[in-house]
């Protein structure tokens, strides 16, 4: 009998619950270009009361990033300080540049985070030999280190750097509702009492399972109306069907319900952490990072490749991913890392068979056996 596949390449996979699928299939809609969309308004409004920042709905969470990006701008030719392995520098494509004219610099942000004195050394002094700076962006939790989050401290030190330097701070949160349960900090923590970043992007989609979207949060209500009009440059003004979208994330994000978000994210955690606690018992497996939330790196000591595509005959799909720096055992140096990412859609059971899957492919390439596919 065909067993269910599992999906552990991203949680950006998270299906919709039959609440919100309910929720889309009877909203009544407005055109969100007229501001009368009532469930674009509501989830604003939501997420302004959970976070404490004025929130501006986006179709996903690259475009709140682009949004932010040209907020912060001075100009074409103007500098961002970003991490070399941030979301927004690796997979964004560098769009800053492409829509917004924006020069990237790069500093190391190993370990998931921009040190303060690294942030410190990037900013130059205002010269005509020298690009403008305009702002920072920092990732929390970042993905290339392994969902690692960083507390609302050090985004303090990082957003005292800058303001000092007359630069404007951008926070992408795609992961930060798991970033705040990791930490066991309220979603406000992030404004830090009206000091914190400029702008904050949420994604609504990765683990909370909504069909798209994300959020824009702004501290500047003067930067709501430039947000709006960035938007719709960039081809995101989605007239009714912005209001089906929203409408199924209302149903999860009113915050007297936002207990059952937490509850369900701190089961991906708890599962990821388990998985990950299993693979380190097995020989020729090493987990690469650190979980602290819902992502597992890990190395083997066979071709990444042939782990996907044996995995996936048996019905089981992960990611491949290299990280810039892996540090692993020499055995392992070379590998490039699998990425298991969890989510809604992944019981326990799920977790049990994955580990065993894994296990049985290591042991046939131990024993130089021919790995056979299970029927999945």
């Amino acid at each position: 009998m065909l067993r269910r596949t599992i999906d552990l390449r991203s949680d950006t996979v998270t299906e919709m619950s039959a609440e919100m699928r309910t929720a889309l299939a009877f909203a009544v809609t407005g055109d969100m270009l007229y501001g009368d969309d009532p469930y674009v308004r509501r989830l604003e409004e939501s997420l302004q009361e959970l976070f404490g920042l004025s929130a501006v709905w986006m179709p996903s969470c690259t475009m709140a990033n682009l949004v932010a990006v040209n907020l912060l701008s001075r100009g074409a030719g103007s500098e961002l300080i970003l991490g070399s392995t941030s979301h927004i520098n690796v997979f964004e494509r560098k769009n800053g540049a492409l829509a917004g004219g924006m020069a990237y610099k790069e500093i190391r942000d190993s370990a998931g985070r921009i040190t303060v004195k690294d942030l410190e050394n990037a900013i130059t002094e205002e010269s005509e030999f020298f690009p403008q700076q305009a702002g920072v962006a920092v990732e929390n939790t970042h993905n290339l280190a392994g969902g690692r989050a960083f507390p609302p401290d050090h985004l303090r030190r990082l957003c005292e750097i800058a303001r000092r330097r007359g630069l404007r701070m951008h926070l992408d949160g795609a992961r930060i509702f798991n970033a705040s349960l990791a930490l066991d900090v309220p979603l406000t923590a992030w404004r830090l009492s009206g000091l914190g970043p400029d702008s904050l992007s949420v994604s609504l989609s990765k683990g909370l399972g909504t069909p798209a979207g994300a959020a824009l949060l702004l501290k500047h209500t003067d930067d709501i109306p430039r947000a709006h009009r960035v938007r719709k440059a960039l081809g995101g003004t989605m007239h009714t069907g912005a209001g089906y979208l929203a409408a199924a994330a209302v149903v999860l994000l009113r915050p007297e319900r936002y207990a059952e978000v937490e509850a369900q994210l701190a089961a991906d955690h708890r599962r990821a952490k388990w998985f990950a606690d299993e693979l380190e018992q097995i020989k020729g497996c090493q987990i690469v990072s650190p979980v602290e939330t819902n992502i597992v790196y890990v190395a083997l000591v066979i071709p990444a490749a042939t782990a996907v595509g044996e995995l996936r005959k048996q019905g089981i799909l992960c990611s491949i991913l290299s990280l810039h720096a892996v540090e692993a055992t020499a055995s392992l140096r070379d590998s490039t890392p699998l990425r298991f990412v969890f989510h809604r859609g992944i019981l326990d059971q799920d977790v049990l068979r994955t580990v065993e899957a894994v296990r049985d492919l290591l042991e046939m390439a131990g024993t130089g056996r021919k790995a056979i596919s299970k029927l999945a």
